[in-house]
């Protein structure tokens, strides 16, 4: 790029970095909804503050990726990718979940459920693959072992917090069955 140029910002770099926006902000509010209902009904302890913990962290990466995104910096790349990273991994986690649900819901329902779980996983590795078209590694000035560097990166990341996710979920349910 020479000097004095600007980078040419792909328009499905804008659309992810206003998803992330969205995100944030929709979670903000969930937030804001669940500790009304969380202080009205007396609920709290360590489930809670993990609770809140998560979702304000995923709040701030959803700002920050697209902060980061919109400003073309690796970073931002790298949380993005994170972030769907985690998502496909989330989706896939409610598709091992189907023979649990065939135990409890109609096969009507639990059809449906696999029905947008493809769908879903199919358009998130569709995102994912958009982060490695060359226009926008150009935008975010990555080579080809860059990107991949930083893949590699950003699915550890989603698989950590995948597993401690899991684990929380685990813990919960754990601690709130009879004993």
């Amino acid at each position: 790029m020479l000097d004095g140029e600007t980078k040419k910002r792909p328009i499905g770099v804008i659309i992810l970095a206003g998803l992330h926006f969205l995100a944030g902000l929709v979670m903000t509010l969930m937030l804001v909804n669940f500790l009304s209902e969380a202080f009205a009904s007396d609920f709290g302890g360590l489930v809670l503050f993990f609770a809140v913990f998560t979702t304000v962290a995923v709040i701030a990466v959803n700002f920050c990726a697209g902060a980061g995104m919109l400003m073309g910096r690796k970073w931002g790349w790298a949380l993005s990718f994170t972030v769907v990273a985690f998502l496909v991994l989330q989706q896939l986690q409610g598709l091992l979940m189907v023979p649990v649900m065939e135990q409890v819901r109609p096969a009507k329902e639990v059809n449906a459920a696999i029905s947008s779980l493809v769908i879903v996983v199919l358009l998130l590795l569709f995102i994912g693959y958009y982060y490695f078209r060359r226009n926008v590694a150009e935008f975010f000035e990555m080579d080809a072992a860059g990107r991949t560097r930083l893949a590699v990166w950003s699915a550890v990341a989603a698989l950590t917090y995948f597993v401690l996710d899991m684990a929380l979920r685990v813990y919960v349910a754990m601690s709130a069955a009879p004993s």
